[in-house]
């Protein structure tokens, strides 16, 4: 059901106070996943490093794992199933002297984003058209303050399931780069 529900509500998985696992929901809150952060491999692609595992509540499976595969600055995001295929890649790049969201599908194929991500709503979209919608809702100045900010993912219909996992994916991962600019911001 996770990867079949057209708009999700993801919690933030890394906030300043409290533990780094997040859940997924429906629009109408019933729980569809989580989040979970786990210690990665001694022979991961950094060796342990924390890694994001995203399950889905309803069958137990995991349907994609985020990993920072680079330490550089923010550093440099992965999405990859379970059977290790990558799906997407996403970092920060400097462009025109400003640091913009750099996302690629797994075929290397660039997803155009449309607004900022550090601001309140960004669509991606890639070949053949818009793939999703994420937004981040006032959540009040109290979980603003710790870091609390939800995500909602809008999927545009027909989107297949590679694409979801991997957006999902892009949830954690700009969760994570918002996170590590807060923690540094200078």
């Amino acid at each position: 059901m996770l990867l079949t529900t057209d708009l999700l509500v993801v919690s933030p998985v890394a906030s300043v106070v409290g533990s780094n696992d997040g859940s997924i929901t429906a629009g109408d809150g019933t729980l569809l996943g989580r989040i979970i952060s786990q210690r990665g491999p001694a022979n991961g692609p950094i060796p342990g490093k924390t890694c994001f595992s995203i399950q889905d509540v309803a069958t137990g499976a995991v349907v994609a794992r985020v990993a920072k595969v680079s330490s550089f600055g923010v550093g440099t995001y992965e999405v990859r199933t379970v059977g290790d295929t990558v799906l997407a890649t996403i970092g920060l790049k400097l462009r025109f002297v400003k640091l913009v969201l750099s996302i690629s599908g797994a075929d290397g194929t660039p997803l155009t984003i449309d607004g900022s991500f550090r601001g309140r709503q960004f669509d991606l979209s890639g070949l053949p058209g818009p793939v999703a919608r994420i937004s981040r809702p006032h959540a009040g100045l109290g979980n603003w303050t710790l870091g609390n900010e939800r995500y909602v993912l809008a999927f545009a219909r027909e989107v297949p399931t590679e694409s979801r996992q991997a957006m999902l994916g892009v949830v954690v991962a700009v969760d994570l780069i918002r996170a590590m600019e807060r923690s540094n911001p200078g």
